[in-house]
């Protein structure tokens, strides 16, 4: 790919550079009014909803898809979990077999460490 060399790119290559900020908060504000889902999400946190954490990039979670304006901002580690739980209540006997067999493994380990 090459770089265009002219003075208008590196002008508004400057411009954006120096913006940066601004032009970011503009567009994490279109997402927010639903201009680009037609969706009125809640408020942008500063951090992950759930565990605290502050990331680059927050992933919106719903859980309804008749009222995709109900949910929760997330870091992607939490955004996967909460996809794991949303799964497991559809399917709640993988997510308790899950459960048992691991508390099974963790006893047994430890039972195996003591002989």
């Amino acid at each position: 790919m090459k770089i265009p060399t002219d003075k208008k790119y590196h002008a508004k290559r400057e411009w954006y550079l120096r913006n940066r900020e601004q032009v970011q908060a503009r567009r994490r504000q279109s997402w927010l009014d639903g201009k680009w889902k037609h969706l009125l999400k809640r408020q942008y946190p500063s951090s992950c909803e759930l565990c605290g954490e502050k990331v680059k990039l927050l992933h919106y979670h719903h859980w309804d898809d008749e009222h995709p304006e109900m949910g929760i901002w997330l870091c992607p580690a939490c955004h996967r979990i909460a996809e794991g739980f949303d799964k497991a209540d559809t399917n709640k006997d993988i997510f308790n077999n899950y459960c048992m067999l691991k508390h099974d493994i963790i006893a047994k380990y430890y039972q195996m460490k003591l002989f």
